[in-house]
């Protein structure tokens, strides 16, 4: 297997992760490359080009952070936005269609509460 098919399998890999997975992926690799460039004075590379290469790494490592916490956020938006329907229905008409949207609303949200307990 050549070089370029490793990086391909990857890839691959990589991309078959779910959102959480691959920035921290990123995150990973980014503080190799982070470690690399800030202590390897053995590098062949001018302080300029060290300084620009830390600069924009440093830069997406934040950015990285940020989707991370963006990430971490959804599970507790769509639990208050499953709270909010079930109160928008609560003030409805009593009728079995309700209670159906209800039961299904009621089992979402014993899910999801089961999910980020773990």
């Amino acid at each position: 297997m050549t070089g370029s098919s490793k990086m391909r399998m990857t890839k691959e890999k990589i991309m078959k992760k779910g959102s959480k997975e691959l920035l921290e992926h990123l995150s990973q690799q980014c503080s190799v490359h982070i470690t690399r460039y800030k202590y390897n004075n053995t590098l062949n590379i001018s302080t300029n080009y060290r300084k620009g290469h830390l600069s924009i790494l440093n830069w997406i490592q934040e950015l990285l952070y940020y989707y991370l916490q963006q990430e971490k956020r959804i599970a507790t938006d769509l639990y208050r936005t499953l709270e909010d329907k079930k109160k928008e229905l609560m003030q409805r008409e009593d009728n079995e269609y309700r209670q159906g949207v209800i039961d299904a609303l009621d089992m979402g949200l014993h899910l999801l509460r089961q999910t980020l307990k773990d």
